[in-house]
């Protein structure tokens, strides 16, 4: 990828790259190119939280030892970038206190929804809920069984047929 990257920028300039995430931030870039980190999530905070709530002792560990381990190389990546991304002012305050000299801004997470508007008939199934999101992502599989846990009963006991 590195070398791909270097042919591309020895053939066409570019004002800035925009990396989608810390993790594919690590490529280098000629002098004088500017960069932007785009941290969907700030991973080793992840990790961290995710440590935080866990009981199992060895994912427990796990996710303790792979905060320890990010926080590095993404403080290190995030340094070199001229902007980094964020979409809570909680991430921003994180990094903030790592990276007190950095450029950070914060791009709330959101839908449109002047543009994406619904352009057909609705078509909704009494009493179902329908959850959208990655089931390989640790906050989405906590947020849906503490949803089947806790809420789900509460629902049922209102709308039996749910």
């Amino acid at each position: 990828m590195q070398s791909a990257l270097n042919t591309i920028c020895s053939l066409q300039h570019f004002d800035v790259v925009l990396f989608e995430s810390v993790i594919v931030a690590g490529y280098q870039l000629p002098m004088g190119m500017k960069s932007i980190i785009d941290q969907h999530n700030i991973q080793h905070d992840l990790s961290e939280r995710t440590f935080k709530h866990l009981t199992a002792p060895i994912r427990k560990w796990y996710s303790w030892r792979e905060s320890r381990l990010l926080k590095r190389g993404e403080i290190e990546r995030c340094r070199k970038a001229d902007t980094i991304l964020v979409t809570s002012e909680r991430e921003h305050d994180v990094l903030r206190n790592l990276l007190p000299e950095q450029q950070i801004e914060v791009i709330p997470n959101g839908v449109d929804t002047e543009t994406f508007v619904q352009r057909g008939p609705v078509r909704e199934i009494a009493h179902q809920i329908t959850f959208t999101g990655s089931m390989d992502y640790f906050p989405n599989i906590d947020a849906v069984l503490f949803f089947a846990r806790k809420c789900w009963p509460i629902i049922q006991e209102h709308l039996p047929g749910a």
